[in-house]
C-alpha cells in the first residue's frame, strides 16, 4: 500500500511541475520578433477546401517579412506580401500596403490580431508544434504545416 501511494505521489508531482512548466511557457511575453522564430519558414496552409502557400523570413529582431503565394507550391509567384512587426507595445501584422491588425505581447505561442486599419475582421494564430501553427479566422480554422525552414 505505501509504495501505491508513494508512486501516485510521484504521479503528481510530475504533473504538476509539467502543468507550471507549461503554463510559463505560454504566459510568456514576446520581447522581439525572434520570441516568433516559429513562423519562420515556408508553410503550407489548409483549411475549408482551401490549400495556399506562404513564406515568413526574420529580418530583424523587429520585423518578420511575409510572402503570400497564393496556390504556387513552387514559391515563385508571389500574390502579395506582409509584415509583422513590433511598435509601441504591440505586435503589428500588415497585408498588402494598407490593412493592419495589431495583437498584445502577451504571448510567443499565440497571437490574438484585433483590426487596427483598414481591416474589418480578427483572427489568431497559435503555434501548435515547431512543423505546425492554425490560423483561426472566425469559424475556420486553418492548419499551416511547415515545408522547408
Amino acid at each position: 500500500m505505501n509504495t501505491i501511494i508513494k508512486n501516485l505521489l510521484c504521479v503528481l508531482i510530475i504533473m504538476v511541475s509539467y502543468s507550471n512548466t507549461a503554463q510559463n511557457i505560454e504566459n510568456k511575453k514576446v520581447a522581439n520578433v525572434l520570441d516568433l522564430k516559429w513562423l519562420e519558414g515556408q508553410w503550407k496552409g489548409e483549411g475549408d477546401g482551401l490549400t495556399f502557400y506562404e513564406e515568413y523570413k526574420i529580418v530583424n529582431d523587429t520585423l518578420i517579412k511575409i510572402d503570400y503565394y497564393g496556390n504556387d507550391a513552387s514559391f515563385k509567384i508571389k500574390e502579395n506580401t506582409g509584415l509583422v512587426y513590433i511598435s509601441n507595445g504591440f505586435v503589428f501584422h500588415q497585408y498588402g500596403k494598407r490593412s493592419l491588425w495589431k495583437s498584445k505581447l502577451d504571448s510567443t505561442i499565440e497571437l490574438k490580431f484585433q483590426p487596427f486599419k483598414y481591416a474589418s475582421n480578427s483572427f489568431i494564430w497559435r503555434k501548435v508544434s515547431d512543423k505546425v501553427w492554425h490560423a483561426k479566422l472566425g469559424s475556420k480554422t486553418y492548419i499551416m504545416n511547415l515545408i522547408a525552414k
